[in-house]
């Protein structure tokens, strides 16, 4: 199992729901920012759980929570091959520095 990092505040997620329409105004952001901060590390790397948290933030009606949870699987999916892309470079490095 692949183990995530997601970097608070998100600043790949707020730009991908800004991209895709969403209002992130500055009281937002702010009210993102004081959730993250009480937050445990665990609850940070479960997607579940983040996505659970962030949406009632970002979404005002359900149409918007529809379209919050499409955005935050792509954002998903792309932390997760950025961190399996990660993972196979310290491999490649690792499996190098064996040969030198």
């Amino acid at each position: 199992m692949i183990s995530s990092h997601i970097s608070t505040p998100l600043a790949t997620l707020l730009a991908m729901l800004k991209s895709e329409g969403f209002d992130i105004s500055t009281s937002k952001l702010i009210d993102v920012q004081k959730v993250l901060a009480n937050l445990g590390d665990e609850k940070l790397k479960d997607f579940s759980e983040l996505r659970s948290i962030l949406s009632p933030l970002i979404s005002r009606n359900k149409e918007e929570q529809e379209h919050f949870n499409a955005v935050f699987a792509k954002y998903e999916t792309y932390i997760k091959e950025k961190s399996l892309r990660s993972i196979e470079k310290i491999e490649v490095a690792v499996e190098k520095s064996k040969y030198r």
